[in-house]
């Protein structure tokens, strides 16, 4: 399934949180991954077997408005997930930059060191919120939800 999103072992170990290797092994069948990744994955399959469930749908018996309807609904949520996506790496950026200046003004000694501390803390929080794990997360979800469009797309083309 990893294969089918275009995904290396390396980007989904890393929205699990796991190790390259701990994903591989778990691949293989040789291990297992730990309760948050499996849970983490578990939320990647249930939005991808709705993708598939919508590609086993009868579409051809649903009337072309109610596909329409549910193609438009979709690619609504399609662009909420962009947008979300586009808001957590200006953020991850904004954090980077952040700990960049800090680090500037610790070797100017610009700032007294409480305040530097606080600048650290507030940008690794804000990585930690908007880091690779959670846009990687966010880019399957958005990866399954392109796919279940084109189902709906073809099955129009199709009525």
């Amino acid at each position: 399934m990893r294969e089918q999103l275009g995904l290396t072992q390396a980007q989904l170990a890393s929205a699990f949180g796991v190790s390259r290797n701990a994903l591989a092994h778990a691949e293989a069948g040789n291990s297992m991954l730990d309760g948050r990744a499996a849970q983490r994955f578990a939320q990647m399959l249930a939005a991808s077997q709705q993708a598939l469930a919508a590609v086993q749908q009868p579409q051809a018996e649903m009337p072309e408005g109610e596909i329409a309807h549910l193609i438009a609904l979709r690619k609504h949520k399609l662009a909420a997930l962009r947008a979300q996506l586009h808001i957590m790496q200006t953020r991850a950026q904004q954090a980077t930059q952040m700990l960049h200046t800090a680090a500037t003004l610790a070797t100017i000694a610009a700032l007294p060191a409480a305040q530097l501390e606080e600048m650290v803390y507030q940008a690794e929080k804000k990585l930690k919120q908007n880091g690779a794990r959670q846009q990687c997360l966010l880019q399957l979800q958005t990866q399954a939800l392109e796919a279940e469009i084109a189902v709906y797309e073809a099955a129009l083309l199709a009525v």
